[in-house]
This record gives structure tokens, C-alpha cells and sequence, in this order.
């Protein structure tokens, strides 16, 4: 592995790893999702009277269903003109469902479908908004090319980071996990030591092993490891995976880890909290 992927390694056992970490994804308490008192008066009159196809219509229409059930997804795909319809013809499935709703009782109900956002459901944006607020950042195209800032940061949609990408830069972004061409968090101009680079990259927090996460850490790394660019311009340009989380506890023997650790040493991956000295380490 190269020296920012071990270096990100050695942060494992660093003091205040996960202090330092939380300036770039701060997990906060959020607020409980709102429930006008309307919908609760509707909710209170449906659940008293058992009225199983109506109380279920209405928790379908709110930001969280009450409890987890495989089934529930199916009648949130199909279209609102054939909702009812297909309720109606599957009434021991609604039965079951509110049965255990009815279980549990009608003020944990409540409290199940306002219960605020799990917040590692919010952690994609937080990177990009450090990174924005740590160095300069123009949503304007030509005026990032053109900065003369030693680091700035190319602050616009998924999309137009990746038309930049692809267009100006000459990259061949790699397809994800999901089969669909894959976005960038961050696309970086550097201007150190009268050379010029572009940086682009993914950015994961990656809160446990196995499962989704291990997806996600693959779509970072196919990025490094699958990537290409037409070198039009003659440009310099690095493609990052910037990680952090478990994939760095180096005691471990998880897949996650052991594919970081096998990574050949022209492909970077680094934590976040290393970014900086990167940056101006290109020479």
C-alpha cells in the first residue's frame, strides 16, 4: 500500500481519531419529524376504530411507516390510482400488519412515525460541506479552472461535477455496485510549486462491516482501481478513495479491511483528516 494508506492505518491507535472526525461528520441529535394535528386526529379516529385499510393508507403517506415489515415496501410501489385496489384485495396482509401496530399500542405508534432521521442517513452531504467551508469553493466552472487559489474545491451538483469530469478532465467514471455510473463528492484544483493537479474522488463514512457498506466501499475503490482519463490536456489528475471509519481498525481481519490493506501502491486511499497534508504535498 502506498504511505497515505497506511498512514490512514496508523490513525487507528492516533489520539483523537474519532474527535478530529467529527468536524467533518458531525452526528447530531435531529429534530422529530412533524405530524400536524390533523393527521393525528385522523390516526387517533382510524386506530380507535380499527379501521385497518384506512389507518394503514394514511401511515403509508407519512415519512415513516410504524413498524418494519417486507410487505410494506410493495403497496409504497404501486401507483396511487391502484393503492386502494390492491389493499382491498390482500386484507389479511393489511390484518397482520396493523395487528402488530395495534400491539404495540397507539402512543408508540406515534412515537415510531415522528421519531427524528437516523443520522447515517445524512452523512452523504456532510463531506462535501466540510470541504467547502475548509477551502475555497466556486459553483462557477470556468472560475474554479481559472482559480489561482493553492487549493479550491469545485462546490456544484452531482452532475456537474461529473460533466466537469468527464468533459474538461477526460475521466471514464467506473459503473457502481447499483449498475448505474457513479457521482464524485469532490472534484479539487491544486496549484503547488508551479504545477497543477486535479483531484477527484469518492468519499465514504463507513460505520460498520459487511453488507451495504461493503458496497460502498467498493464503489469508492473502483473508482481508484477502475477508472481511466483521456489525457487530452496533458493534465495532472489523481483519483482518491477518501475513507474513514471501520475500514481502518487494522486489528481486524474483515474483507473491508484486507482489501484496503492489498491495495497496490499507485492507488490512494487516505482518511479525510489527511486530506490537507495531501493537498499540499503534490509537487
Amino acid at each position: 500500500m502506498n504511505n497515505w494508506t497506511q498512514n490512514s492505518f496508523n490513525l487507528y491507535n492516533s489520539p483523537n481519531y474519532l474527535d478530529m472526525l467529527h468536524e467533518i461528520y458531525p452526528m447530531l441529535d435531529n429534530d422529530t419529524r412533524e405530524l400536524s394535528s390533523s393527521i393525528k386526529k385522523q390516526l387517533e379516529t382510524y386506530y380507535a376504530d380499527r379501521n385497518n385499510e384506512e389507518l394503514f393508507k394514511l401511515l403509508l403517506e407519512q415519512e415513516k411507516f410504524p413498524v418494519k415489515d417486507s410487505y410494506k415496501a410493495y403497496f409504497g410501489r404501486v401507483k396511487k390510482s391502484e393503492l386502494d385496489i390492491i389493499i382491498k384485495n390482500n386484507p389479511e396482509t393489511i390484518n397482520r400488519i396493523c395487528n402488530r401496530i395495534y400491539k404495540d399500542g397507539y402512543e408508540k405508534m406515534i412515537e415510531r412515525i415522528t421519531e427524528p432521521k437516523e443520522t447515517n442517513r445524512q452523512i452523504g452531504p456532510m463531506f462535501t460541506n466540510w470541504l467547502k467551508s475548509a477551502y475555497p469553493s466556486y459553483t462557477d466552472p470556468n472560475e474554479f479552472l481559472n482559480s489561482k487559489e493553492q487549493v479550491s474545491v469545485y462546490s456544484a451538483s452531482d452532475a456537474a461535477l461529473v460533466q466537469l469530469a468527464t468533459n474538461y478532465l477526460g475521466c471514464k467514471l467506473p459503473v457502481g455496485t447499483d449498475s448505474k455510473e457513479k457521482g464524485l463528492d469532490l472534484v479539487v484544483k491544486v496549484n503547488n510549486k508551479g504545477k497543477i493537479f486535479f483531484i477527484i474522488g469518492e468519499a465514504k463514512f463507513l460505520t460498520d462491516f459487511g453488507g451495504h457498506q461493503n458496497a460502498q466501499l467498493n464503489d469508492a475503490l473502483n473508482l481508484i482501481l477502475f477508472g481511466s482519463f483521456q489525457h487530452k490536456q496533458n493534465l495532472n489528475i489523481l483519483r482518491i478513495a477518501v475513507l474513514d471509519g471501520v475500514c481502518w481498525i487494522d486489528t481486524s481481519n474483515d474483507k473491508m479491511v484486507n482489501r484496503l490493506r492489498m491495495l497496490p501502491d499507485d492507488n490512494i486511499a487516505l482518511s479525510a483528516l489527511l486530506l490537507n497534508d495531501f493537498f499540499y504535498s503534490l509537487s
